[in-house]
């Protein structure tokens, strides 16, 4: 650690580890993280937690960064008072991705999501969840656009099967209200 302060706080480019095994290894100033630099969790005696690298400003995930999970999931973009805000990238562990608007480390707003399955969803999100307005495309050929609640088709909707039969209609958690197809 660079210490420049009298006080003995902690100044410039530098690692600290806490009691509990936790790691911060970057920029600081006047006792704070600020800058760039990687914070790393730990999970136990040994640490296996999520890593978070990029900017901080007065301790906080702040600016440009990419936090990885445990788990393996990764997200990209911009921070704002600890959490992921405005356009992000989240890869899963599972191989699907999104990329889109964010808010409170969620899925919001417009975006599209690549599953690794060949469907894609591309259209509005509330709260991590497929809502609003949104186009669902799956790998068979099978297309929904329309309206969405709570990850489900809810609402005025179209789906136009592979084999060439549309459902244009009311949609109810996932399913047609109606069980009319126009041939």
């Amino acid at each position: 650690m660079h210490w420049k302060r009298s006080d003995g706080k902690p100044h410039g480019k530098g690692k600290m580890m806490w009691d509990d095994e936790d790691v911060y290894e970057g920029e600081w100033r006047n006792g704070k993280m600020e800058g760039k630099g990687t914070f790393r969790w730990a999970d136990g005696d040994v640490y296996d937690g999520d890593v978070y690298e990029g900017e901080f400003k007065n301790d906080i995930r702040e600016g440009r960064g990419m936090y990885r999970y445990k788990n393996g999931d990764v997200c990209e973009g911009v921070w704002r008072n600890g959490k992921m805000e405005g356009i992000g990238t989240f890869r899963y562990e599972n191989g699907n991705v999104y990329e889109g608007e964010c808010k409170n480390d969620m899925k919001e707003g417009k975006g599209t999501l690549w599953f690794v399955s060949g469907n894609v969803y591309e259209g509005e999100f509330k709260n991590d969840k497929k809502e609003g307005r949104g186009t669902f495309r799956w790998a068979n050929g099978d297309v929904y656009e329309g309206e969405w609640k709570n990850n489900e088709e809810h609402g005025k909707g179209r789906m136009e099967y592979d084999n060439g039969r549309i459902y244009d209609g009311l949609w109810e958690y996932g399913r047609p209200k109606y069980d009319k197809l126009d041939p």
